[in-house]
């Protein structure tokens, strides 16, 4: 039986992602059951042959949104009546009063109805933005990129704690570089083979032998 992977994107299709699905095309072309739950839609012309779905709005009317978690709420206490009550159990613990609830609700109920094996959330962002999901699914994954933790943790305490529960809660971390591997465990006070270093790659397809050899223009390649 293929694993059910959910990917979470904050936008589909984007631009700027082409890497995200080529990865996640390379999963499905692998065996895998690939879904894609993006946040917002993109314009870009590039569509890759995923399954998309789209997350609800957090810019709707507050009624609207109570009709949307309705849904999402009856749908969990069909399929899923043991997900729903723990989920229900972390509301009930968490702090702010009934607003800061409701928006937790909103954000992740959507998510936790779709049934998968794996979850990957893009960036460390997504992951801070998704924090509450993790402490009630035991096979999140995310990226560290960048930004996501040389940078905004030092603009946002609270971001820098968010990202530290996800670093902890999550099973597994994938870092772009062994710079971001250290950081990592020195915010998480984790093992460090919880991270997992995997650079960033260039197809070689692209570059094969002849490609351009047409033009004689000199070519550059700017990174």
């Amino acid at each position: 039986m293929s694993k059910k992977i959910l990917a979470v994107l904050d936008t589909y299709p984007a631009l700027s992602e082409t890497f995200l699905y080529t990865l996640l095309e390379n999963l499905s072309g692998a065996g895998m059951e690939v879904t894609v739950c993006a946040r917002r839609r993109g314009k870009s012309p590039h569509r890759p042959a995923l399954r998309v779905k789209y997350l609800p709005s957090e810019e709707r009317h507050f009624l609207i949104k109570l009709f949307v978690l309705g849904w999402y709420v009856m749908r969990l206490c069909l399929s899923s009546p043991s997900v729903l009550m723990n989920a229900m159990r972390y509301l009930k613990n968490q702090s702010g009063g009934m607003r800061a609830r409701f928006a937790i609700a909103y954000r992740i109920f959507p998510i936790l109805c779709e049934r998968a094996d794996l979850v990957y959330f893009s960036f460390g962002g997504l992951a801070v933005k998704y924090v509450d999901y993790f402490s009630l699914s035991p096979n999140v994954f995310f990226s560290l990129r960048g930004s996501d933790i040389n940078i905004e943790p030092l603009l946002d305490a609270k971001y820098a704690d968010a990202l530290k529960s996800a670093l902890q809660k999550a099973r597994k971390v994938h870092c772009v570089s062994h710079d971001i591997q250290a950081k990592a465990v020195r915010m998480s006070g984790q093992a460090a083979d919880k991270f997992q270093v995997i650079h960033t790659s260039v197809n070689p397809v692209f570059f094969r032998e002849g490609a351009m050899a047409a033009s004689a223009e000199e070519i550059r390649i700017v990174s």
